[in-house]
């Protein structure tokens, strides 16, 4: 069941509507929440059911037995034993049902290339939707049980919800418990601006996805599809794929967000402005945060240890990258994605004291001008990295990418091509309304425009719906992960 689908429309409709009428009524709302977001999970395979109701179980299991009440540290064995099985538990539906098959081969690779001729069975499972969301989600919830964060919810049935609420199951954001936990008690008014601003952000994110992004694919995918690349192509195909992504995913995130929120929840930011940075690990912090944050707060503390090192600074940041980069995917490209990611973090970390001694500009027009130059140059480089995100073979990124730095000859077909045409079309959709989020510092930016010009921006979105919509039904992009 696709956010960008009728079967939604109506699915949320109804789910909508009961949750308002009993919204003071919280045990019977919340198992209309666990019906629907099992039903609305169930959609997309009813046998998968099963492995999230198990990773429910073991983490409501573990965090029961490990939280005893008591503040006394360290930890006793037994409770890093509890602690263990929901690592192995969570982690072990990961490896079996999206690494498993990738290690095989690389492993069988391998040996080939050394002269041994061994062939490691597959298991050839299809990867469940959202895997890699829950898990990780219940994971870190034992885990903050076991640092003694958060106390073990004894409901079930709000704990179910946790894991499960459909609004953000599949691709996120990766909630916390502290904050979505205590939301599963709260007794809901109608507050008519969280509707509002909700009803908003779903708008604002099916026009990200059905309009932005699914017309950017067409370019990527036309990019990448081909045999052979002028420079000019493979930097159209950058530029449409990574605009592409950025409105699928975070067009996900605001429906979701948005949903939540009609319904009286508030999940997570996941994005916050991420293509207006001067450097990587700035990004980092404004793109996908959720999952960001969940690897600097249950991996690369961990890694760094409580005095790092340069050295084992360094190690910590390319480890988490790598590691981020194989969420990600169970294919190199990812790997190498999230290990060069790690490399250019390292080292602008590595050259921050030397940056800094660099003169800076004077004025204000000089700092807005060596702004928006890092921006562009930073910018170029996120383009770049994204050839390896989106390519499909070790072959199509090495000739992609040597496409960038030596067909770069321009003929005045390529200037007027609808592929150009295309993507700077979309960039100049969604540019300008980033801007004036940037300036104003505010994501709401919509809401201080006098009503009348509003009305016309809803009027303008339809029309945009209308001509420029691809309702295909594609499904986004992170739903793969």
């Amino acid at each position: 069941m696709y956010f960008n689908s009728l079967h939604f429309a109506a699915f949320f409709t109804i789910v909508l509507a009961l949750v308002t009428l009993l919204r003071t009524r919280v045990a019977t709302r919340n198992w209309i929440l666990l019906v629907a977001s099992y039903y609305f999970y169930g959609c997309w395979d009813w046998r998968f059911l099963g492995l999230i109701a198990a990773s429910t179980l073991i983490d409501y299991a573990c965090a029961r037995a490990l939280d005893d009440g008591e503040a006394q540290t360290p930890r006793a064995s037994r409770d890093r034993g509890i602690l263990m099985i929901s690592v192995a538990a969570n982690l072990g539906i990961l490896g079996v049902f999206k690494y498993y098959d990738f290690f095989a081969t690389s492993l069988t690779h391998g040996l080939e290339a050394v002269g041994l001729h061994v062939s490691v069975p597959l298991l050839r499972v299809v990867l469940p939707v959202g895997i890699s969301f829950y898990t990780f989600q219940t994971l870190g919830y034992t885990i903050d049980v076991y640092r003694r964060r958060v106390r073990a919810e004894l409901d079930i049935v709000k704990f179910a919800n946790y894991v499960a609420f459909f609004p953000q199951l599949v691709a996120g954001p990766i909630e916390r418990a502290d904050s979505l936990l205590p939301q599963f008690e709260a007794v809901r008014r109608i507050d008519w601006r969280m509707v509002y601003s909700g009803f908003w952000l779903i708008c604002w994110g099916l026009f990200k996805k059905v309009v932005l992004a699914d017309n950017l694919a067409t370019v990527a995918d036309a990019v990448f599809a081909a045999d052979d690349y002028t420079g000019l192509d493979a930097w159209l195909g950058g530029y449409a794929f990574l605009w592409q992504l950025y409105c699928d995913f975070s067009g996900y995130t605001d429906i979701a967000r948005g949903s939540a929120r009609m319904m009286g929840f508030e999940l997570t930011k996941n994005f916050d402005l991420p293509f207006f940075v001067t450097n990587p690990a700035d990004f980092w912090a404004r793109w996908h945060i959720s999952l960001g944050a969940w690897f600097r707060d249950y991996y690369f503390f961990l890694a760094a240890g409580r005095r790092p090192t340069p050295l084992r600074s360094y190690w910590a940041i390319i480890s988490t990258m790598t590691l981020i980069g194989l969420w990600h995917g169970a294919a190199w490209n990812f790997v190498i994605f999230g290990l060069v990611h790690g490399v250019w973090i390292a080292g602008h970390r590595g050259l921050r004291p030397w940056l800094r001694r660099l003169p800076k500009p004077t004025g204000r027009w000089r700092r807005d001008l060596w702004f928006w130059a890092q921006v562009f140059v930073t910018w170029h480089a996120l383009v770049f990295t994204s050839l390896m995100f989106r390519a499909q073979s070790a072959q199509q990124l090495w000739d992609i990418c040597g496409a960038c730095v030596t067909r770069l000859s321009l003929t005045r077909e390529m200037v007027v091509s609808d592929r150009l045409i295309t993507v700077f079309a979309c960039i100049a959709f969604i540019l300008p309304v980033q801007i004036a989020q940037f300036y104003m510092r505010d994501a709401y930016v919509f809401f201080r425009i006098p009503a009348p010009l509003r009305a016309v921006v809803y009027a303008l979105l339809a029309l945009a719906f209308l001509a420029f919509g691809e309702f295909s039904g594609d499904a986004f992009i992170y739903f793969q992960f």
